[in-house]
């Protein structure tokens, strides 16, 4: 992912029709998490384990775009009808987006002096 990516799938809260608030905590989440994401690659983890955390959070960030581009595609009704199921997508994109880069951190960042590079 680069820049233009970056710039080319941000999402707008207000373009979601049902469950702004919602939207607008994992959009703010998932733009944090993207916005580090360069600095992580460049990091470039030599360990096994190192480059499938990196792809975990990299899966994790493509599903939490699909959630918020499925909320901004679909109509109110549609949201409204399918509330509980939208509910736990947004449950599980959030989760697997802190999961993801717990992992990442344990990796990179495995010394206790140092501080924590992000903060959710």
């Amino acid at each position: 992912m680069d820049i233009a990516d970056v710039e080319e799938n941000f999402f707008a809260a207000s373009d979601a029709k049902l469950h702004g608030e919602m939207c607008k905590s994992l959009s703010a989440t998932y733009c944090k998490i993207l916005s580090i994401f360069p600095s992580l690659e460049a990091a470039r983890p030599r360990s096994r384990s190192g480059i499938q955390a990196l792809c975990s959070l990299h899966i994790a960030l493509e599903k939490t775009k699909n959630v918020l581009q499925h909320c901004s595609d679909c109509s109110k009704l549609y949201l409204a009808i399918t509330g509980d199921s939208v509910l736990l997508k947004f449950e599980k994109a959030k989760g697997a987006l802190i999961d993801s880069l717990r992992r990442v951190e344990d990796i990179c960042y495995h010394r206790p002096s140092e501080a924590r590079f992000w903060r959710l």
